[in-house]
């Protein structure tokens, strides 16, 4: 750890990342007890953080088998390319620029529009206008389905929506967004603009359309 204590000048955390930095006028040997105080609670915010991102990146490997889908010709679990891998479905999500997100209205119309998003911590994560229709229809009905928008190496997921409060997923959230579509969120304002979603899979399918390869690789993952 670097720190560099000057009376009458600035401290600051060389090594932490900058949203735990701090900086003091250090005038007296009272204000660097504080200080030191100060500097301790940081440290356990991060340690904090760090914990619980590594312990929402632990997403359990869902099950997989072939979808129930009469009159295609799917093949069973073990012919053509077998089934899919779950990393299969998760590079789609993944890597995809552009997503539909579909929900249903109170009066039981179906309501689908083009979001931008990321996939993270094992979930599809975008944010809305609060006053938004899609907003609206999760607010009363959180399940919905979410696809990436290539439809020949195609999977739909279907799960159930949740709003994002925790101040590291915010953060963390707005970081891949903006690397992701060299945008300019900020996790102290996103929130003004409207909610952020976490969509969690239930049930996922995957296929790839390719001539040739459908029957042989649609898979099914389910999720406890």
């Amino acid at each position: 750890m670097q720190v560099t204590l000057l009376f009458r000048t600035k401290l600051r955390i060389l090594f932490l990342p900058e949203q735990y930095a701090v900086s003091f006028a250090l005038t007296s040997p009272r204000s660097v007890r504080c200080a030191a105080a100060l500097v301790s609670a940081r440290l356990r915010e991060a340690i904090s953080d760090e914990i619980v991102v590594r312990m929402t990146n632990k997403v359990a490997t869902p099950k997989a088998s072939r979808p129930y889908m009469p009159g295609y010709g799917i093949l069973d679990a073990n012919s053509g390319r077998g089934l899919l891998p779950w990393d299969w479905a998760v590079e789609r999500l993944t890597r995809s620029r552009n997503y539909w997100v579909a929900t249903t209205c109170a009066d039981g119309r179906p309501h689908c529009v083009p979001v931008w998003g990321i996939w993270l911590d094992g979930a599809f994560h975008f944010s809305s206008g609060a006053k938004s229709r899609k907003a609206r229809n999760l607010a009363g009905n959180p399940n919905c389905v979410v696809c990436p928008e290539d439809g020949i190496q195609a999977v739909s997921l279907e799960g159930v929506a949740e709003r994002v409060t925790g101040a590291p997923t915010i953060r963390r959230f707005v970081e891949n967004y903006n690397r992701k579509y060299a945008w300019d969120l900020k996790p102290e304002t996103v929130l003004d603009m409207g909610p952020i979603f976490a969509v969690r899979p239930r049930k996922v399918i995957g296929v790839d359309a390719t001539p040739g390869e459908f029957q042989g690789s649609a898979t099914r993952w389910l999720f406890d």
